[in-house]
């Protein structure tokens, strides 16, 4: 009996097919991790600042210990069961986390004044350092503004979005430069509470002094490569003036 080939080539197709279809959702599941978080390290970070006066760079090199936690990058990081302590990029003090269940519940800062943080639904809403107040407005998973008051001033930081997932490995919010350093410290190490889910387009400030307002805007630029980002080009403008930053990411 002769046999049609077509019979035969149709199943080899369809199986083709089908392992192709798997092996692409297999790489899709490999790439994120159970957090949701893009599985590839940041590895480095360079930063170069581009004013008026010329351009400055700096490089910031991110290293891991056995347990995916950043030992360092920004600063340094020694671990212990419920504490981890912080130094700067001289290698000096900062300050020690409090951490519970993998949250910091308290900065104690090298001159021993403490920093309670307050969280709720997962999130962190609140803290007090140096005679300051500091709260985050959240709404689904984003946060939509930042306050910083004390005796005189008021500032606001209303932020607006575009969709830019926050998945890396490392939180980059903090990139914005407008937080207080302990702050940042604890959203690169993922101790901050639940992350936000987004990373903002622009940010809006606004800042009210003796009856009197100044504002100024951060805008984000991001590259990607695949799903990873590969640069952030940050804009600020302000009364007396703008520059630019820009972060080039690696993996």
């Amino acid at each position: 009996m002769r046999i049609n080939k077509k019979y035969l080539i149709l199943p080899i197709i369809a199986a083709l097919l089908q392992l192709t279809s798997c092996d692409k959702d297999s790489d899709t599941d490999l790439t994120i991790d159970s957090n949701g978080f893009l599985t590839n390290k940041i590895t480095k970070i360079t930063w170069k600042g581009v004013f008026s006066s010329g351009t400055e760079t700096e490089t910031y090199k991110l290293n891991y210990n056995a347990d995916n936690q950043i030992v360092e990058g920004f600063g340094s990081y020694k671990y212990s069961n419920d504490s981890i302590y912080v130094y700067d990029m001289d290698n000096e003090s900062d300050g020690i986390f409090v951490i519970n269940n993998n949250r910091a519940q308290s900065f104690i800062r090298s001159n021993k004044k403490q920093i309670v943080y307050n969280y709720q639904n997962g999130f962190l809403t609140s803290f007090s350092s140096n005679a300051s107040n500091y709260s985050f407005s959240i709404q689904d998973k984003t946060l939509q503004k930042y306050t910083v008051e004390d005796s005189d001033i008021k500032t606001e930081y209303v932020f607006e979005y575009n969709g830019q997932k926050n998945n890396l490995n490392v939180d980059l919010l903090p990139l914005c430069g407008i937080f207080e350093f302990h702050y940042e410290y604890a959203a690169y190490l993922g101790i901050a509470g639940n992350r936000f889910e987004f990373l903002p387009s622009k940010i809006t400030e606004t800042s009210s002094f003796d009856n009197q307002k100044t504002t100024s805007t951060i805008s984000f630029d991001y590259k990607t490569s695949g799903q990873y980002i590969s640069e952030i080009i940050i804009t600020i403008d302000g009364e007396s003036g703008s520059y630019k930053e820009i972060y080039s990411i690696e993996y």
